[in-house]
């Protein structure tokens, strides 16, 4: 099995060097090679295109910049049919981006998206776009029977809670290796 992981918020890369660093994609990946699985990952790169693998601890991981533009802090990739049809699974970020959704459509027998945000009621401007994106949305995300996965079970609640109901906890990607390599880490160990 293959899957690609991808990012679709709108925090444009460059490089991917310094870059694997707490990124929970990449814990994720590394979890999900563990256990045999073929994994890659996707950034928004903006105007940048890349291909590149990079090596994540024990593990070689590829990874894509994807051309795109900024819409609302999230992405809207270029055409990248042929890059997504190389995958059995598709797993883009947060259900309230429109690029997530786009896969979604396109890709409905093989998307599976990965959201970790919960309601916060200091978090105002996030509310506001989630009961936009809630309308326009969650009909569809219904009508297509998308699969989601989540990072806890306040985010898995958080989408229940809008009628998502086709919804799993798996956790986060925690990079424990770049933990364990830590100056801090190993002092305490020693």
């Amino acid at each position: 099995m293959k899957v690609l992981i991808i990012v679709t918020s709108a925090n444009k890369r460059s490089e991917f060097s310094n870059k694997t660093y707490n990124e929970q994609e990449v814990g994720l990946a590394k979890a999900l090679i563990r256990r045999g699985v073929e994994c890659a990952i996707a950034f928004y790169g903006g105007k940048n295109e890349k291909h590149e693998t990079v090596t994540c601890g024990e593990f070689q991981i590829e990874m894509y910049l994807l051309k795109g533009k900024d819409f609302l802090k999230t992405s809207v990739f270029a055409d990248y049919t042929d890059l997504f049809n190389k995958y059995d699974i598709l797993m883009p970020i947060s259900y309230d981006h429109y690029e997530t959704y786009n896969i979604a459509r396109k890709y409905p027998e093989k998307t599976v998206v990965y959201h970790g945000t919960y309601f916060s009621k200091f978090n105002k401007r996030y509310n506001l776009k989630c009961r936009v994106f809630d309308l326009l949305l969650v009909p569809e995300y219904k009508r297509l029977n998308t699969l989601f996965v989540t990072k806890n079970i306040l985010a898995k609640d958080f989408l229940n809670n809008k009628g998502l109901n086709n919804t799993s906890v798996i956790g986060v990607g925690f990079d424990r290796e770049q933990i364990e390599k830590s100056e801090i880490y190993t002092s305490k160990v020693s």
